[in-house]
């Protein structure tokens, strides 16, 4: 199965990691919230749209939700393929293939397009949280 994971880590995130000492309790409510929702469903965007299409006649991953299983941790969520498009790991991974063919590695990728909008979006959620708002 095809996925990627993002995770909060203070250290490597000097910008949050300075709001988040203010207040951590509220700061951490905050972060959850936004990584649950809004967090989340920008990275299944950014990795959908990187998902390749091949000329076989179906339903395309791309023009469907292929990332809608997910797994959501404290400060960090992890989205999967959807059972039907597990067969995305193939192309993503490079596995299975006579030809020798690279790893695409489109769901990291889409993830990691994904991480400064993000971070962005969540240092402005942190601080208005502890702006009591």
């Amino acid at each position: 199965m095809a996925g990627a994971k993002l995770s909060v880590d203070f250290s490597d995130i000097e910008q949050i990691e300075q709001v988040y000492r203010q207040a951590p309790i509220t700061t951490e409510n905050a972060i959850n919230e936004y990584l649950h929702g809004k967090g989340l469903k920008l990275a299944q965007e950014r990795m959908t749209e990187l998902v390749p299409v091949s000329d076989r006649p179906k339903l395309h991953a791309k023009r469907a939700q292929p990332y809608s299983r997910t797994n959501k941790v404290n400060l960090g969520f992890e989205v999967q393929t959807a059972v039907a498009f597990n067969y995305l790991v193939f192309p993503d991974e490079g596995l299975g293939t006579s030809k020798r063919k690279m790893a695409r590695q489109f769901s990291q990728a889409g993830m990691d397009a994904a991480t400064p909008q993000i971070v962005d979006e969540l240092t402005g959620e942190i601080i208005t949280a502890l702006n009591g708002g």
